[in-house]
């Protein structure tokens, strides 16, 4: 198996020939991170925008699963209430 990536928001894993499996993604890609960290933080460095979102709480800006189903509706769907609903929501 042969890893691939796309420009910075979606993974997969390609299997001999035309077989190509997603495996995971980020809601936000490389230009908009370092774009939207500039514009918040001022800071252009990507090793340094990655340090500052590293030591930040995603709870305070994301919207959960919980946020919107409440923990019985949570339980009710098979989702874990921290699952993230909306990035930035």
């Amino acid at each position: 198996r042969e890893g691939c990536e796309s420009p910075g928001e979606a993974r997969g894993v390609a299997a001999g020939g035309a077989t190509f499996r997603r495996v995971g993604g980020t809601a936000c890609g490389g230009a908009t991170f370092l774009g939207l960290g500039r514009a918040l933080t001022g800071v252009a460095d990507y090793h340094k925008l990655l340090a500052l979102a590293e030591a930040g709480d995603a709870s305070l800006v994301d919207t959960t699963v919980g946020d919107i189903y409440g923990e019985k509706g949570c339980a009710a769907l098979g989702f874990p209430p921290s699952m993230t609903a909306v990035n930035f929501g």
